[in-house]
Parts: C-alpha cells; structure tokens; sequence
C-alpha cells in the first residue's frame, strides 16, 4: 500500500478510515509546538503519540513498525505558525 503524506498548519484529519501512521515531524514556530496524533476521526478517541518541539526546533517520529489506527487519524496542533507532516497508509 502507498503511502500518503500530509503536511498541516492546524489540527485536522488526517485519514477518514482506519490506516497506519507510519511517521510524524513537527516544526515548532515562534513558540514551543505539541501534535496529538489520535486514533479517531476528529479529536477525541485514543492517544497514540505526542510529540513536542521547543521554540524553532523540528522533532520527529518514526516507528520501527507502522503504528496500526483503526477508526482513522487525527492531528491535534498547537503553537504558532508550526508545521506538522504526517505520513500514513
């Protein structure tokens, strides 16, 4: 299966069914930055990473094995201006 990537500047689905997160980067901003990322549709639903970046740093994540979601993904950002890249199948 391909993988798909997304890069987002706020929170937002990222896959409307069930997938696999298989990596996720966030660049902190003018401030510290968080992304949840969820096993759901929208913001609720079960945690499985949280990343967080000090002020202009770039933190990532990325399994040894592709974490499985199975409603569907969700990124939850804070901070200002940050940019979060999620790769997923």
């Amino acid at each position: 299966m391909p993988a798909g990537v997304v890069t987002l500047a706020a929170s937002a689905q990222v896959k409307g069914k069930a997938g696999q997160l298989v990596a996720v980067t966030i660049a902190a901003g003018a401030d510290a930055a968080t992304v949840t990322i969820s096993d759901n549709t929208a913001t609720a639903g079960t945690i499985v990473v949280v990343l967080k970046a000090p002020i202009l740093t770039t933190v990532s994540f990325c399994p040894a094995v592709p974490i499985a979601c199975g409603v569907g993904i969700y990124a939850t950002i804070t901070g200002t201006t940050p940019s979060v890249t999620v790769v997923f199948q």
